[in-house]
């Protein structure tokens, strides 16, 4: 843990106008997507609303994506073992096929909400998401943060150490530096974890 209690230097010999830049951009981009709000209250209840009903019926399948995207290893062989407890204990299935198929579309119907909801969140829309990474979120990602802790967090450092930098190697470097040291940490993670779906963002790699 990095807990900043000082400085050796305090001075620089010019403005720091590419970190004051970088805190601003950051700030503005988390008003500007609602980081601060966010819906993840919305997509919580939309979720409770699918696993409530699959609980009740647990003799329907659950989209794959819900398990892949989100668990791996052993929490998904733990998952598994949980579901075939449920199905073992959560009644019989329907013996009229058009029953069943109701249910089965009502099931549909509240992932596709689930999904609907899940789109709309900043990280989704301008997260890295290692399975499908593209050139945008590369960019994106370096801007995007998952709370006020998280958002100050990274800036704390960033001004700390930024400034200093910034003077040592010049605007132009430094704001290279910044960039690519934010694309190399985010290709590490892809590397890390190739198959993952869950959107990766924040400051922490480039600074």
């Amino acid at each position: 843990m990095l807990i900043p209690i000082g400085l050796e230097q305090d001075t620089v010999r010019r403005w720091p106008w590419v970190s004051i830049v970088l805190v601003v951009a950051n700030i503005a981009v988390f008003l500007a997507t609602g980081m601060g709000a966010g819906n993840e209250a919305e997509i919580q209840a939309r979720l409770t609303d699918v696993v409530t009903y699959w609980h009740e019926h647990p003799y329907l399948d659950l989209p794959p994506e819900l398990r892949d995207e989100t668990l791996s290893g052993p929490a998904r062989e733990r998952a598994d073992a949980l579901v075939e407890v449920i199905r073992t204990t959560g009644g019989k299935t329907p013996e009229d096929a058009a029953e069943r198929q109701r249910e089965a579309d009502e099931l549909e119907r509240l992932v596709a909400r689930l999904r609907e909801e899940v789109e709309r969140h900043p990280f989704k829309r301008w997260g890295l998401t290692p399975a499908h990474p593209t050139a945008m979120t590369f960019l994106t990602s370096m801007f995007i943060h998952g709370g006020w802790i998280h958002l100050l967090g990274n800036l704390l450092i960033l001004w700390l150490a930024g400034p200093f930098v910034e003077d040592a190697f010049g605007r132009p470097l430094f704001s290279a530096l910044y960039l690519i040291s934010g694309v190399f940490a985010a290709g590490s993670h892809i590397l890390a974890f190739p198959d993952s779906q869950m959107p990766l963002g924040g400051a922490s790699g480039a600074i």
